[in-house]
């Protein structure tokens, strides 16, 4: 996608959150990749942005401005089978936003306070233990829904039906 889009002024940075550099390097060589591929022992990224899941996509316009909040996406469909994802929809919203600006979202689409992440991100603030009874309160309401899996078209239904008549 780098080399497809570069001369529009896209640059991914993959960012690896690991312990020491010698536990992401083997990975970033293999990948042979032409973008950037710093490597974040400190894990600040995930502190600045509140990434708990990897891989994890945000995007980020010229003025450093969060244009969509940090989302679980995949850029191949090697785990399609146990996430439901496809990886083409989600490049497909990057090259629209690229050319058209389209996929940004506004101020009260990336501030979801129904957000399952949020609910039960803000659960320390509050007093209660995320992974404790209220989790289960709050998973019992049913299966969490993501704000943001509305907004992203990359749910195959077809793989998630495979994968229940599977079990």
């Amino acid at each position: 996608m780098y080399e497809e889009l570069a001369d529009e002024g896209f640059v991914p940075i993959a960012v690896a959150l690991d312990r020491c550099a010698d536990d992401a390097r083997p990975f970033i060589e293999a990948s042979a990749s032409t973008h950037p591929s710093p490597i974040d022992t400190e894990h600040r990224l995930a502190e600045l942005y509140h990434i708990t899941n990897v891989p994890t996509m945000l995007w980020i316009d010229e003025q450093g401005r969060i244009c969509r909040p940090h989302d679980s996406q995949f850029g191949t469909d090697t785990f399609a089978a146990v996430t439901h994802k496809r990886f083409e929809p989600y490049l497909e919203m990057i090259r629209r936003w690229l050319r058209t600006g389209e996929g940004a979202l506004t101020t009260n689409e990336a501030l979801a306070p129904l957000d399952w992440t949020i609910r039960r991100g803000s659960m320390p603030i509050v007093g209660s233990n995320p992974f404790g009874p209220e989790f289960f309160e709050l998973a019992a309401e049913g299966k969490p829904e993501y704000a943001l899996e509305a907004l992203t078209p990359t749910h195959d239904p077809e793989l998630a039906a495979a994968s229940e008549d599977a079990s």
